[in-house]
């Protein structure tokens, strides 16, 4: 509810509440608060910002380079991180679906598992009433014909999955691995894994960040991009939250 609230549209409709509360009593006070909320919308429901947003995480952590399969400390996994389940598919007769961004994750992952041989770990536990390494590993195997090896099912957070792969992992002494997320979300999840004891591997996939040149059109106000400014946002605000919490 909070998280809501502190992220576009959330904040501008929470300030323009606010505005028309004060309205009556503090009228300057209650434009300013209209202002920024409107302009604040509007900015981060253009390409150009939301690129910069989405780009300053996406560059953080390199792209997989293969030349780390011939390194003396190879990777011994590969872990694929969750993100989220479709549980109303009347189009495969309800039977759950990973989301879009999750089935991203799931096909780079099946690539790599095709050029490395390694074993994959999913990690992903239960929203309502569906268990999401199940579905990850299901689709793994029917889609791409790649069987997944460990499953880790109970974690909520991203702090979970690293602590809760690191659990799964340590049974089988694999501590290299190369982990695979949406590169928006990798900066905050290697740092994770690493403060579990990880030597991590980064394989960012998914990138939203446009490459082309802007021109007029770029500067409406577009859903889409609003929704690109809000997952970097919860990004940024993640690093800083897991910064104070954990310390890392």
């Amino acid at each position: 509810m909070m998280k809501t609230l502190l992220l576009p549209p959330g904040l501008q409709i929470v300030l323009l509440i606010l505005a028309l509360i004060l309205w009556g009593r503090y009228r300057m006070l209650s434009w300013t608060f209209v202002l920024i909320a409107v302009g604040s919308l509007y900015l981060l429901s253009v390409r150009p910002v939301a690129d910069r947003l989405v780009g300053w995480l996406e560059m953080q952590q390199p792209t997989l380079d293969t030349r780390v399969f011939q390194q003396q400390a190879s990777p011994e996994a590969i872990v694929v991180l969750g993100s989220g389940i479709n549980g109303y598919t009347p189009d495969y007769d309800m039977l759950p679906q990973p989301s879009a961004l999750l089935f991203q994750r799931l096909r780079y992952a099946a690539r790599i598992a095709d050029q490395t041989g390694l074993p994959i770990l999913v990690s992903g536990g239960a929203a309502n009433g569906i268990n999401e390494s199940a579905v990850m590993s299901r689709v793994l195997l029917e889609d791409f014909g790649v069987t997944t090896r460990w499953q880790e099912n109970q974690s909520m957070t991203t702090m979970d999955n690293g602590r809760l792969s690191k659990a799964v992992l340590s049974q089988s002494n694999i501590s290299n691995i190369i982990l695979v997320t949406h590169a928006l979300h990798m900066p905050r999840a290697a740092k994770v894994f690493r403060h579990q004891g990880f030597k991590v591997v980064t394989a960012p996939t998914a990138y939203l960040r446009t490459v082309q040149k802007y021109d007029w059109r770029d500067c409406l106000p577009m859903a889409a991009e609003l929704r690109k400014s809000q997952l970097a946002l919860h990004e940024m605000a993640g690093l800083l939250w897991y910064r104070i919490r954990y310390e890392i």
